[in-house]
């Protein structure tokens, strides 16, 4: 599929989180910004053009292997109430939900 780049680490945050950019034909596809220290994706976005095609699934494999890498044994995402398309994506990738919280065993 498509190259990741690091991109970069947030200072704001006391570099807690990372940001892995996924580029396609010289064009941003997607990201994903996640904390191998919490255990937490914060962000995961797809261009709306590139729905369907299997970049959200590489994306958060990969973030997925980074906070295992890290020493995680799960991992932790959020979505936004009654957003049923979020959901059933995560449940596919194989998380269990309580309400909008996310969490899968690595």
């Amino acid at each position: 599929m498509c190259p990741f780049i690091q991109k970069k680490h947030n200072p704001e945050v006391g570099s807690r989180y990372a940001d892995a950019v996924m580029e396609g034909d010289g064009k941003v596809v997607g990201f994903v910004s996640y904390s191998t220290q919490t255990k937490f994706v914060q962000l995961l976005a797809v261009s709306s053009q590139c729905y369907s095609q299997g970049y959200g699934a590489e994306l958060l494999s990969y973030a997925e292997r980074q906070i295992k890498l890290g020493g995680g044994d799960v991992v932790k995402l959020c979505i936004t109430p009654k957003n049923d398309k979020a959901a059933a994506f995560y449940r596919r990738q194989g998380y269990c939900s309580s309400d909008t919280l996310f969490i899968k065993k690595i």
